[in-house]
């Protein structure tokens, strides 16, 4: 099975899924709700059951969501109910030990972002994936937004030529005093808006554009004692490109998440953000016509079966579902993941350096 016919056959469509796949979710979280909500209205899924210590939420759960059994620990979850897969959504500094729980299990991993709270902590999960390769992925889901994947197609068609210059920026009006939460303590998270969400910015720029080779970032915290509000980190991929990360949890007007990127070309310039991918070149080219192509997200948009926070994250956990199902890669996976989190760590040992420029090493 292909990962498109897996796609469909998790979408509902009569007579495509050949059976139901167990899933669990550990951690039930705003993530591990989300995720959870999606699995449950997946035809080829059963949800079979959930891990979450506190009380509170678990009762819940007991009292409104029938046939869904409530586990305490991931690791009695996965003796007793043996699933196929799990989506891990706790804090970044448990993601590596739960899913190496799950490894030695059998069981199909997907892991919310950012993957770890530091890169070399992740290597083990590597190893063992290397050792026993079950199916896995981190939830880098703006790689399933309509408006990036077309934008990326117009970059790999040639329409900008050779790529001198990208701006890449997230933003949300989240924290005006001090935060409370894991969130914002950097032994749990891994550090603040970097790797919270700019990350994600981060990840389209390697999708994109590659792996940068080296770069320097500045960070600054004004409500947070322990992390960064604000980030800004030059990079550059060698060979003529070069290109800048700015991101802040801490900016007005900016209600929902926004994430975009800007890449100035020898052709011309692409703009592309959650909602439009706009393209102007100079000249006629590779089958592009001179002047602006202007592409909204209601005409790219391709349904889904339920959207909860939406249609990328469906697209998503569809996809990694019909990865399972067919045995395949699913994307990205823990060692694209991976790669991000070697550029965010060298970010903050460049910050940590007031601003010098560090190397990023590629596998």
């Amino acid at each position: 099975m292909s990962i498109e016919e897996g796609m469909l056959a998790c979408g509902g469509a009569p007579g495509q899924a050949s059976r139901r796949f167990r899933g669990a979710v550990i951690g039930l979280g705003k993530m591990g709700v989300l995720h959870g909500g999606i699995l449950r209205a997946l035809p080829s899924v059963e949800l079979c059951a959930v891990c979450e210590p506190e009380r509170t939420v678990a009762d819940f759960v007991r009292a409104f969501v029938p046939g869904v059994r409530v586990y305490k620990d991931h690791e009695t979850l996965l003796r007793e109910e043996h699933p196929d897969f799990a989506f891990i959504c706790t804090p970044p500094a448990s993601h590596v030990p739960i899913a190496l729980k799950c490894v030695e299990a059998g069981t199909a991993i997907f892991i919310e972002k950012p993957l770890t709270t530091d890169a070399s902590q992740a290597e083990t999960l590597l190893d063992a994936l290397r050792t026993n390769p079950v199916t896995n992925a981190v939830g880098f889901m703006k790689r399933y937004a309509d408006t990036f994947c077309r934008a990326r197609e117009m970059l790999k068609s040639g329409a900008l030529g050779q790529v001198i210059s990208c701006e890449a920026e997230t933003a949300v009006s989240q924290l005006f005093q001090r935060g409370s939460g894991w969130r914002y303590a950097a032994a749990e998270a891994g550090g603040g808006v970097l790797i919270g969400q700019g990350v994600h910015a981060l990840d389209l720029l390697c999708w994109f554009l590659g792996m940068p080779t080296s770069g320097n970032a500045r960070l600054r915290g004004f409500y947070s004692e322990g992390v960064e509000d604000f980030a800004w980190a030059l990079l550059d991929w060698g060979g003529g490109t070069t290109g800048c990360l700015r991101c802040s949890w801490s900016v007005d007007n900016r209600r929902m998440m926004e994430t975009s990127l800007t890449l100035t070309g020898e052709y011309g310039t692409l703009w592309v953000n959650d909602d439009a991918v706009k393209l102007f070149v100079r000249t006629s080219h590779h089958g592009w016509a001179r002047g602006w192509t202007v592409e909204n997200k209601p005409k790219l948009h391709r349904g889904v079966p339920i959207d909860i926070g939406g249609p990328e994250y469906t697209r998503q956990d569809q996809a990694f579902v019909a990865a399972v199902a067919g045995g395949e890669a699913a994307a990205p996976d823990v060692k694209a993941a991976h790669m991000v989190q070697r550029v965010v760590d060298r970010l903050y040992e460049s910050a940590r350096s007031n601003g010098a420029t560090v190397a990023f090493e590629a596998d």
